[in-house]
């Protein structure tokens, strides 16, 4: 098997605007002020730790460069969702397009939640069949305003009913 080159963020900033960074009250949606677009971070050596760390599913292997199809993906595997796999919108219309939804697609077929983070601050989740969705779950989703969008085959609790 051909070893993998390791891959590197080049001059891809999509997550300098995507993703929060509290320690420079940087909100997510918006550029980060220190974001040179399409070069990178003018504070590089001494970015935040929350950046330092960040690595998006790209640079992992897999998936395309976020500059290329407007959508930075991040995964988790620990929480109240399990397996997660945000998709963050990099431009406007970004998470409609075939790229969000093939990705949406795979992760589904593979048991793992999606959840769509607009620019607008609007999120989506979709859960895979089969997976089953608490009463207190469904609270937490509807305190933090993110709608749920059921695929076939879900179960959902329902306070009251056996």
């Amino acid at each position: 098997m051909p070893e993998q080159k390791e891959r590197s963020c080049g001059n891809c900033t999509a997550c300098c605007k995507t993703h929060a960074v509290f320690e420079i009250d940087k909100m997510p949606g918006q550029w980060c002020k220190y974001c040179e677009k399409g070069k990178g971070c003018r504070k590089y050596n001494d970015r935040p730790g929350v950046c330092k760390e960040f690595r998006c599913e790209w640079i992992k292997g897999y998936g395309e460069r976020p500059d290329r199809t407007k959508v930075v993906i991040d995964f988790h595997n620990q929480g109240a969702m399990g397996n997660l796999a945000q998709l963050w919108e990099v431009s406007e219309g970004a998470l409609g397009r075939s790229y969000a939804t093939r990705i949406r697609s795979e992760c589904l077929g593979g048991d793992v939640c999606v959840c769509y983070m607009y620019l607008d601050g609007r999120k989506e989740m979709f859960v895979p069949p089969g997976f089953f969705v608490s009463p207190a779950l469904l609270a937490r989703l509807n305190e933090e305003g993110i709608k749920l969008f059921k695929t076939k085959g879900i179960s959902i609790a329902v306070q009251g009913l056996k």
